[in-house]
């Protein structure tokens, strides 16, 4: 199944579990034997097409847990489905046509932030020549307000602008599906703002579907997402559409 960004998306969670056996730690000082724990219990949510959907919860709410079973990179076992489109998306259908950006990968710093972006675009897309290629570069640099940094070496960026720059590299090639794992920890209040209403911008334009995963969202994050799912340890405390 392959399908576009101008086509009407959604991606369904059913009743998503996870129990896992963990073996003696610290954490269980007070016993000897393994100890079973429900990380995720009957999860399910729906995102659609141009939707910011936030994963909210503490940590240890299972929102990693919940992310990884999506994209196909959860090794354990699980019970429920993921679906897209109502058909099952697998690990290679995932990696096909969606996105699961790593904010911890590493970066050439020897280049610049054009070069970067044009050597990723020449790995992801065959069906675009150089001048809608370079158009491509264009839009996404305005977009996430890297235009400025174009030329600078991307040894030279601060911590902000290198996630905003990771995550152009993972839009190049316009990704049905963006997923995020904390994307604002670590950065503070104005660029975490920064990067989520660029990525709103985007996913205006474009029509993707974005799930990002956040501990405690302030109020001007929040009002970014169309619809979100809280979790308490695992259960899910409410989904649906957010009300500003």
């Amino acid at each position: 199944m392959m399908t576009a960004l101008n086509e009407l998306n959604v991606l369904e969670c059913r009743d998503l579990s996870n129990i896992r056996t963990l073996a003696p730690s610290k954490r269980y000082k007070y016993t000897s034997s393994r100890v079973t724990a429900q990380f995720l219990k009957q999860i399910s949510m729906k995102v659609q097409s141009g939707e910011i959907h936030g994963i909210i919860g503490n940590t240890g709410s299972g929102k990693t847990t919940l992310l990884r079973i999506i994209a196909g990179r959860y090794g354990g076992n699980f019970t429920g489905s993921v679906t897209l489109n109502q058909q099952q998306l697998t690990r290679q259908m995932f990696d096909s046509i969606c996105a699961f950006v790593n904010f911890n990968q590493a970066l050439i710093g020897t280049i610049n932030i054009r070069a970067m972006l044009k050597f990723q675009a020449a790995l992801m897309i065959s069906d675009l020549n150089d001048r809608e290629i370079e158009g491509k570069i264009n839009s996404l640099l305005r977009e996430f307000d890297l235009i400025t940094y174009h030329n600078i070496l991307i040894s030279d960026l601060n911590e902000a602008a290198r996630r905003r720059l990771l995550l152009c590299m993972r839009l190049i090639n316009d990704p049905i599906l963006i997923i995020l794992d904390e994307p604002t920890d670590g950065i503070d209040a104005l660029c975490s703002y920064q990067l989520m209403y660029s990525l709103s911008l985007y996913v205006k334009r474009t029509g993707a579907m974005v799930i990002v995963a956040v501990r405690i969202p302030r109020s001007d994050l929040y009002q970014l997402f169309d619809r979100a799912t809280i979790l308490f340890y695992g259960e899910v405390i409410y989904s649906g559409k957010c009300f500003n």
